[in-house]
């Protein structure tokens, strides 16, 4: 079962894959010991589609020096 208090942590809404890009980018460049675990996207947003920011997500944080392990881990939403 799942440990509900790692589950809630801290939830953030996004309207666009620039939104979430920029959330990133701010987020791992103040916090340099913490990592963002799960981001749940949809194929189809605004400004970047999921696609896109999976690859920018992951080329922006391999130069950042993130190690894969602590990338975060994408889920998505497609119809």
């Amino acid at each position: 079962m799942f440990d509900e208090l790692k589950l809630r942590k801290q939830t953030t809404f996004f309207n666009s894959g620039i939104s979430i890009a920029k959330s990133i980018s701010e987020y791992y460049h103040e916090k340099e010991d913490n990592q963002v675990a799960l981001i749940i996207i949809d194929h189809k947003m605004p400004g970047m589609d999921g696609v896109e920011l999976i690859k920018w997500t992951r080329d922006y944080l391999k130069k950042k020096r993130v190690a894969p392990e602590d990338m975060p881990h994408f889920a998505f939403r497609a119809q």
